[in-house]
């Protein structure tokens, strides 16, 4: 059955029955709504383990609340209390530099301290000056102090950065800073250039920063070394790209490399965006599972690592079971947004761009600790960055935040940020 979009917008409430696998020996099956048009996927099952059991979950969507008009790339942080702030890119903006300025896009911040219910425009004097940019880590530590890394990370001699960060001690009550932080990776070379166009004289330091058991902080970043001189598909001026991580041991001041991830030069794009979760739970805690953006078509990757990012397993393209006669697709997105739930569960947030030819952002799941993916949602089907944020913000509660775009067809997208509560119910065990 196919639904209209009309009928897609109106149906608030999915049901979702998903069979998921508890795991066949190193391979990896995803499921999402990359090609359903209608509002609810129909169960799929995939093989389990002998003696175990389906895992079906009830997902009941909320209709979607727009937070910004005109906006794109939302992105999402929460507080241990709690409170929300969301980071949007409003329109143009210039980003200055040593070597001149950049043409990206103007932060404007909106926050909650209601459960993400209503949401307020968020100023303070030392971001209105000089604002993040989108998508920098952040963490808050074990005292409460939320760290903000911005994006980018300057370049001022070869493998030396320079890049802002600031803090907050009362939850965004008043937030001090910018203050220099450091990173040096010797073999860093920013030999490729932006997607605008331009020089990219930058380290992106992207969206993960974890606490480590002995109070280190472990980032996930992306970029080129030196051997990583294989052209992207997507851009002429640009190179494909590695993912690795950084290690601090003084709360985010200094920054050092530790390890790469993955640096084949794969797909469009080769690896970058990583997100990054570390498991609390199950026989798997600790272990580290970064995803992977590879490019505008192409599928996540993911890859683990079980000695606090020291070394990582082979990336490993996802993909998806969407029939039950065994059939699978790859499990196609980028910026990738992954956290582990209360429970253990692992949701993954993610978004198509207009050249897959099929609009829209999803989630997925995995009951596993990631040895599989299924469960999937597909949260609206029109145009869309394809930049999203998926939070836990109470046991069984998921938020998820994208931009919509309006239909494809129009000469000219609308751009709107929303956010969006998904309630997760485990159903009772089904039979196979």
């Amino acid at each position: 059955m196919h639904l209209s979009k009309s009928e897609f917008a109106a149906e608030f409430v999915i049901a979702v029955w998903v069979f998921a696998s508890v795991g066949q020996q190193g391979s990896v099956a995803a499921q999402t709504g990359a090609s359903s048009t209608s509002s609810t996927v129909a169960s799929v099952r995939v093989k389990p383990k002998t003696g175990a059991s389906p895992q079906p979950f009830q997902l009941e969507m909320q209709p979607p609340q727009v937070i910004s008009d005109g906006s794109r790339f939302p992105y999402l942080w929460t507080t241990r209390n709690g409170t929300a702030l969301l980071e949007v890119a409003t329109g143009g903006r210039i980003y200055h530099t040593a070597e001149g300025d950049l043409n990206l896009f103007q932060s404007g911040f909106f926050i909650s301290r209601d459960g993400l219910r209503t949401w307020q425009p968020w100023h303070q004097p030392a971001v209105d000056r000089t604002a993040p940019w989108i998508e920098g880590g952040e963490i808050q530590l074990s005292d409460g102090t939320v760290l903000m890394f911005e994006y980018m990370v300057d370049l001022k001699e070869k493998g030396k950065f320079e890049g802002r960060m600031w803090r907050s001690r009362d939850e965004w009550q008043t937030i001090e800073g910018p203050e220099k932080f450091s990173v040096s990776v010797p073999r860093f070379d920013s030999h490729s250039g932006a997607d605008n166009g331009g020089p990219f004289p930058a380290l992106p330091f992207h969206r993960t920063v974890l606490a480590l058991p002995n109070g280190d902080l472990l980032a996930t970043v992306y970029g080129q070394f030196e051997e990583d001189t294989t052209p992207s598909e997507y851009q002429a001026i640009m190179t494909k790209s590695r993912c690795f991580t950084l290690l601090s041991h003084d709360q985010g001041k200094n920054w050092s490399y530790l390890s790469t991830i993955a640096f084949k030069p794969v797909e469009q794009e080769g690896f970058g965006e990583p997100s990054t979760v570390r498991l609390s739970h199950g026989p798997h805690q600790g272990r580290l599972i970064c995803l992977m953006r590879t490019g505008r078509v192409n599928p996540i990757y993911q890859s683990e690592s079980d000695d606090e990012g020291k070394t990582w397993s082979p990336a490993h393209p996802l993909e998806w079971m969407y029939s039950p006669f065994g059939h699978r697709r790859s499990l196609v997105g980028t910026d990738p947004d992954i956290i582990e739930m209360h429970d253990g569960t692992l949701v993954v947030s993610f978004g198509h761009k207009p050249d897959f030819m099929d609009d829209g952002d999803f989630i997925a799941f995995s009951t596993d600790q990631g040895e599989t993916w299924n469960q999937v949602t597909r949260l609206h089907m029109e145009r869309t960055m394809a930049y999203t944020t998926v939070q836990e913000i109470e046991p069984d509660v998921l938020y998820v935040t994208y931009s919509m775009g309006g239909d494809s067809t129009l000469p000219q997208p609308r751009w709107k940020v929303v956010g969006r509560r998904i309630i997760v119910r485990r159903n009772p065990e089904q039979p196979n």
